[in-house]
């Protein structure tokens, strides 16, 4: 997960960005030209803590997928060569695919917003704009 930031480890950044930004504020004279613009700085940085404070995490409304392997890693399965089993071998994860399951296919994650949607509304729109 190293393209990604911890929630906590955010709010605690931008807690210290915005201690900073008011404390800077409250140093500086409000008849100098930089006071506005400070203030201006600590608000938006106080703003930006709120709305991460109350976004909801990736847990939290259910989009965490946690997967039972990471490319790289070595899995065990039994194993068949032309049709004769050869028992159960290891094999190196070279990739990882995800696939929504349903009753009539399995549908390849990327094809959502493509060909799969989440209402009848949005694949009626996506057919008529491709007619």
């Amino acid at each position: 997960m190293g393209k990604y930031i911890e929630k906590a480890s955010l709010l605690a950044e931008l807690k210290r960005l915005t201690g900073l930004a008011y404390d800077r504020y409250l140093d500086t004279p409000t008849v100098s030209p930089c006071s506005e613009r400070y203030y201006a700085q600590y608000s938006e940085r106080a703003a930006l803590k709120d709305m991460v404070e109350h976004f909801p995490t990736a847990e939290e409304s259910g989009g965490l997928v946690e997967l039972p392997c990471r490319v790289g890693d070595t899995v065990y399965f039994r194993t068949y060569k032309a049709g004769t089993d050869i028992g159960i071998q290891p094999h190196e994860v070279t990739g990882i695919r995800v696939l929504i399951q349903t009753k009539g296919a399995d549908i390849p994650i990327w094809e959502f917003g493509k060909d799969v949607f989440l209402s009848l509304e949005e694949a009626e729109r996506n057919e008529r704009s491709e007619v």
